[in-house]
């Protein structure tokens, strides 16, 4: 049972937005806990250091289990042993090819659909994130 297992959803979150935040408290309704890893690449548009503070910001107003790290290896490319070390039981993705290797490392799986259509875009006032949860 879900109930029972911890959940790992990776991603860039460039920017967070509205998708990620709701896919994210679905997760937690879901699961016991969900460990949200944003992938640290230097391609991307806003610093993680911006991304981790408004993930752990917008997620401390929701109910649920949350932790929020930082990776720079993607999980496309991850090993078992790297992904030992995070104590999930179950990889969350809308990414077929991060989902594609992580079943192949012996890991189970399961597709999240990607919600563009409630992509809300919030910029570097993360605080906004904030009303969009009450």
């Amino acid at each position: 049972m879900s109930a029972d297992k911890i959940a790992l959803f990776s991603g860039r979150f460039d920017d967070v937005h509205k998708s990620h935040i709701i896919n994210i408290q679905r997760l937690g309704q879901k699961y016991k806990k969900v460990i949200v890893v944003i992938l640290d690449h230097n391609e991307q548009e806003y610093p993680v250091s911006y991304r981790y503070k408004a993930l752990s910001e917008a997620l401390s107003y929701s109910k649920g289990n949350y932790e929020v790290l930082v990776n720079t290896i993607h999980f496309a490319e991850i090993t078992k042993d790297e992904w030992d070390k995070y104590g999930a039981d179950v990889y969350v993705s809308g990414n077929l090819d991060c989902l594609k290797h992580i079943e192949g490392i012996g890991i189970e799986t399961e597709y999240v659909e990607r919600a563009y259509e409630d992509h809300a875009t919030y910029g570097r006032n993360y605080k906004k994130i904030k009303e969009l949860l009450n």
